[in-house]
């Protein structure tokens, strides 16, 4: 697919990470979904969907094995508890994130997340109104993302939770679930992928 120049580009630290690479993990899997659905029965059916939830995972112990320091974000409460079980102790314990812990909560697992040594992999999974501005874990380096969005102002609060320069990191990495099942979602991808190129990210092939 082609697009006209970028006319934008967005801002990122003069000291951010310059190796930035989004990973396409392409979902061909028809939706079946009545044609009067409304969007959030569309991101109900993927987040329930089992075989798609088990990729997510896979892709989430993979990035762990290679010593990444990996945020996965979805914007369903539902859909971590869903991941968080699809991973079966198969990496040590994540650290998840959402909108039901209270102040303390969060606080607790804060500290207990920069706590860990700046170089040790760690997976810490999060609701996206969580991580939004205020957020700040500088080894984060590659981000999973497990619901798709559209919008170029969330997609850039979420990269910029990696841009944060840190001693140990040298490149960032964003593997993106892409839906091709449901016209929306396709739109969806088409307004990411301008989104990505307007930050300076390069695309690997889809996979």
């Amino acid at each position: 697919m082609q697009y006209g120049p970028i006319r934008y580009t967005a801002a990122k630290p003069d000291n951010a990470p310059s190796d930035l690479e989004v990973i396409p993990q392409v979902i061909y899997k028809a939706i079946e979904l009545p044609q009067e659905s409304a969007i959030q029965d569309v991101f109900r059916h993927i987040a329930n969907d089992l075989d798609r939830t088990a990729a997510i995972a896979r892709e989430i112990i993979t990035a762990f094995d290679q010593g990444r320091r990996v945020l996965v974000l979805t914007e369903r409460t539902e859909h971590l508890d869903a991941i968080l079980l699809a991973l079966d102790s198969k990496l040590p314990p994540p650290f998840v994130l959402h909108g039901r812990m209270s102040k303390k909560q969060r606080a607790t697992l804060i500290t207990e997340l920069e706590g860990l040594p700046p170089d040790a992999p760690r997976v810490l999974l999060a609701t996206g109104k969580l991580v939004g501005e205020g957020f700040d874990h500088p080894p984060l380096d590659t981000l999973v993302l497990a619901m798709p969005i559209s919008w170029k102002g969330t997609l850039q609060q979420y990269a910029g939770r990696l841009h944060r320069e840190h001693a140990t990191k040298t490149d960032v990495r964003i593997i993106d679930f892409v839906d091709t099942g449901h016209p929306a979602l396709l739109r969806m991808w088409d307004k990411r992928q301008r989104g990505y190129r307007a930050m300076g990210y390069r695309m690997a092939a889809p996979s």
